[in-house]
């Protein structure tokens, strides 16, 4: 919103010649100043009355009278208005300075006042602070009497965005908590033939105490505008004007006093396995009628980008040392369709954790990445691909939430899916490493507890999880203990180094192939990178590129490789 200055507009006004709501208000503050001065100049009390100042001023306050539908009070209150809160809150006190009257004598009209409130031309918060809401504003620049939005004719995601304003109206102290709830329900009221409305009526939610139909609303709009679905004790603070109802909620929610809950309509969100208070939200079944016409659901259940299909994996042919082979040998035998539910069964039998978690670990390009990728199309088990630095963020409690929610929607995926998909966290070492002793900064503490979260939630493990890594020397050892199995991928052998050669450049002959496998020290990725500049190579110069330059492309690879690996076994 462009600030403004309406003793400035009443000249443009009068340059026109013609009379706008924002140019006679500027006179109306123009002959509250005049008035002043002379009466100083006179040695008389420079303090006024509201009748002085609509006698100064009575074509200007007829006018705007007229068009916006105002007493004559209202209209010199807005001009105040208008000229000390277009750009901040300021209490009344500011106004009743501006116009130069008593402030006791402007509190005499607290009905107008009110009336204006009500009307939405003006916000006063619970200090008594005044504002003027942008869109009063937009209105009469355009020289129109303001409407407030009616409530017929909302849809459900319409009545979101309502709830939405009013909450924030609540976080800006503008609004009280009986004034929120008089406003929301009769906006339900009138938009009964949207899915909201017709749940809101069915499970008979009005008839709930005040401050449990407010928590409702809450929850509705937490989880619509703002994708959250689990909401902490600090959120359901900001939900309430009044601190006897944020206490009072508080206090039933921890004693379990909730009647929504005693409803099955609120519950405690499912963490770990266990009903947690820490976090609480709408039943899941009665979301899907709430939400149904405004799509919110079959949204949540669509396949979001970090789910990879297991039939939309590429298959490609990897080339392992011995002592590789046979670890992934055993692992796609036992992953595959026809062994898995056999195993866990057996397992489930003698009191033993069904998850399987593994780790593979090596240096870059190794195949590591890769062979998970196979795996999940060889067994066909979609991938959930975990992105680490979406987990992390920097509010407290937001990350840890972030690491529960991921493994709930693995768990989620795990019952949906008739065959399990694999949890793989890329680049472990980010997220698994070492913990901090005796952590003092918020950050380290923060590292801690989430580990100490995947930790639990690994024992738990009812699937699949593999992590890979790099650098094993910074994974901490109790994670180290809760992989099944832990896979060490070596750089190829020469004889690899020649099946993934020929495999990927199937013009080169076999002589070349070992030339380039025994001259060059190479991952995996590192061969394929050469042959994506090869590929591209050729389609800039129109011709295939000389074996010499394909060994020029290996001398660039290797520079400055010396990294070295630690083992941990199998």
């Amino acid at each position: 919103m462009s600030p403004i200055s309406i003793t400035q507009n009443a000249n443009v006004g009068k340059r026109k010649n013609r009379k706008n709501v924002l140019g006679c208000m500027g006179t109306i503050i123009t002959n509250v100043k005049t008035l002043v001065k002379e009466r100083s100049k006179n040695d008389e009390v420079e303090e006024l009355k509201v009748e002085d100042i609509i006698d100064a001023s009575k074509k200007e306050v007829a006018y705007v009278a007229n068009l916006l539908s105002m007493s004559k009070v209202q209209v010199i209150m807005m001009a105040a208005c208008l000229e000390r809160c277009n750009r901040h809150r300021n209490d009344l006190s500011v106004l009743a300075e501006t116009l130069c009257i008593n402030y006791l004598r402007l509190l005499e009209f607290n009905d107008d006042i009110q009336d204006l409130k009500k009307r939405g031309y003006m916000r006063i918060d619970k200090d008594n602070n005044v504002s003027l809401p942008h869109e009063v504003l937009d209105a009469l620049k355009c020289n129109t009497a303001y409407v407030k939005p009616g409530n017929t004719g909302l849809s459900t995601i319409g009545m979101m965005r309502r709830l939405k304003e009013m909450f924030d109206r609540i976080d800006n102290d503008e609004m009280e908590d009986n004034v929120f709830l008089e406003e929301a329900l009769a906006m339900i009221e009138d938009n009964p033939d949207t899915s909201f409305s017709k749940e809101f009526k069915n499970l008979r939610i009005r008839d709930y105490c005040h401050i449990e139909t407010h928590l409702f609303l809450y929850l509705a709009h937490l989880f619509y505008n703002q994708d959250d679905d689990e909401i902490n004790r600090s959120q359901i603070e900001d939900a309430f004007a009044s601190e006897d109802n944020r206490d009072s909620i508080l206090s039933w929610i921890h004693r379990g006093n909730l009647c929504l809950m005693d409803d099955s309509i609120v519950e405690f969100v499912n963490t770990d396995g266990m009903k947690s208070k820490d976090y609480i939200h709408i039943a899941d079944e009665v979301k899907e009628r709430l939400f149904e016409d405004a799509c919110t659901i079959s949204k949540r259940n669509q396949i979001p980008a970090d789910v990879i299909r297991c039939d939309a994996i590429v298959g490609r042919e990897m080339f392992y040392g011995p002592e590789e082979k046979h670890q992934i040998d055993v692992l796609s035998s036992m992953l595959s369709q026809d062994r898995y539910s056999g195993v866990c069964e057996s397992l489930k039998s003698k009191g033993l954790r069904t998850g399987f978690s593994c780790l593979f670990y090596g240096t870059p390009g190794t195949g590591k990445t890769e062979t998970v990728y196979q795996l999940a199309k060889a067994s066909g088990r979609d991938l959930l691909m975990v992105d680490v630095s979406q987990l992390k963020s920097c509010w407290v409690g937001e990350s840890e939430k972030n690491i529960r929610g991921l493994f709930d929607r693995y768990r989620k995926m795990v019952k949906s899916s008739p065959v399990a998909p694999i949890l793989l966290f890329n680049e472990a070492d980010a997220i698994f490493g070492i913990r901090k002793e005796g952590a003092q900064s918020a950050v380290d503490k923060m590292e801690n507890s989430l580990q100490n979260i995947i930790l639990q939630q690994m024992e738990d493990l009812d699937g699949i999880l593999i992590a890979t890594t790099n650098l094993t020397e910074n994974l901490d050892k109790a994670f180290e203990r809760r992989f099944l199995y832990k896979v060490h991928f070596n750089r190829p052998t020469d004889e690899a180094k020649m099946h993934i050669w020929k495999s990927l450049m199937p013009e080169l002959t076999d002589n070349q192939a070992e030339e380039l496998a025994f001259a060059f020290d190479l991952s995996g990725g590192q061969i394929e990178n050469i042959s994506r500049k090869r590929s591209i190579q050729s389609i800039l110069d129109g011709v295939e590129p000389s074996f010499e330059l394909i060994k020029s492309y290996c001398s660039d690879e290797t520079l400055g490789n010396k990294e070295k690996m630690a083992r941990i076994g199998f």
